[in-house]
């Protein structure tokens, strides 16, 4: 079952267009927006949504993260490298969220910290922030997103050979400018990952880790 974990949407309108034009079985989207939304009930029964709940974290605020995971699967977003290793270290079921403005904190370092853990670890690729950067005037000119781009791709291939989970996610704010799961597919493609590491991006670690959480 193909997954798009996450998307960042603020009104039940994108919710639910989203979900007519998505292909993934299984999508995420933040749990308070859902709890606004009474027709979400009525989506397609082969559709699994899943509430969501994304924290910004630093090494004091790790708790509230993790409080969430009992009515929402968590992202833990660390703001420096000494929360994000300290995610590392922590048992339980979340994934340590990427984006481009926390990618020095989450690197191809923090992927051997997370692959020594003795549970599960899962790193969630927010790419609405990398893709939406290249015609966006909100980050410095002299970001090198191609530079960019090949790091990211260093961390997803380091992670994987390590079996550190990869979750790439649209994570897009808007219905507008949103990422299907086959805009993803076509963006790991393009990055040279082949049809298994793919799968394995899209649909068997989202999967393992949905499950792990109904588990709770």
């Amino acid at each position: 079952m193909i997954a798009n974990l996450y998307l960042a949407y603020s009104n039940c309108a994108d919710i639910a267009k989203h979900i007519d034009i998505d292909g993934a079985a299984i999508i995420g989207f933040d749990a308070d927006v859902l709890s606004r939304c009474t027709t979400i009930a009525e989506a397609k029964k082969s559709l699994a949504i899943i509430p969501r709940k994304i924290v910004a974290v630093d090494s004091s605020s790790i708790g509230l993260c993790l409080s969430t995971t009992k009515n929402s699967l968590a992202g833990c977003m660390p703001k420096s490298v000494d929360s994000a290793r300290r995610l590392a270290k922590i048992g339980g079921v979340f994934s340590t969220v990427l984006t481009l403005d926390n990618r020095k904190a989450v690197d191809e370092s923090q992927v051997n910290f997370m692959s020594h853990s003795p549970t599960p670890k899962y790193i969630e690729v927010h790419l609405y922030h990398f893709v939406s950067a290249i015609a966006s005037k909100h980050y410095d000119n002299s970001l090198d997103l191609e530079k960019e781009f090949y790091r990211l791709g260093n961390v997803i291939e380091r992670a994987l050979k390590l079996d550190v989970g990869v979750i790439p996610v649209g994570a897009s704010p808007s219905i507008d400018k949103t990422l299907l799961a086959k805009h993803i597919d076509v963006i790991l493609f393009a990055m040279g990952f082949s049809k298994r590491e793919r799968r394995l991006m899209l649909e068997v670690y989202p999967a393992d880790l949905v499950t792990r959480w109904l588990r709770l």
